[in-house]
């Protein structure tokens, strides 16, 4: 696919499945997402890959610093 496609064919996924990301999957995507550019090639990027538990614990931490308000304005429909 070329650059040209890609932009073509991209689209926004609003639902996602609830199965598991395999840890070959994650490590094929964290070696391809390693080689992209950055300026100046100072890679100025973490990433922390969490699962299980642990990233139930860390959604119901974001859950509860996140202001319960109603959104400004509603740019999608509700699911």
């Amino acid at each position: 696919m070329n650059v040209s496609d890609a932009i073509q064919q991209r689209k926004s996924i609003r639902h996602f499945l609830d199965t598991e990301v395999s840890d070959q999957t994650i490590k094929t995507l964290l070696t391809k997402a390693a080689r992209a550019p950055s300026g100046g090639n100072l890679q100025p990027w973490r990433i922390y890959v969490i699962n299980g538990s642990t990233m139930t614990r860390f959604l119901e931490f974001l859950a509860n610093r996140t202001p319960q308000t109603e959104p400004a304005y509603a740019i999608y429909p509700p699911a």
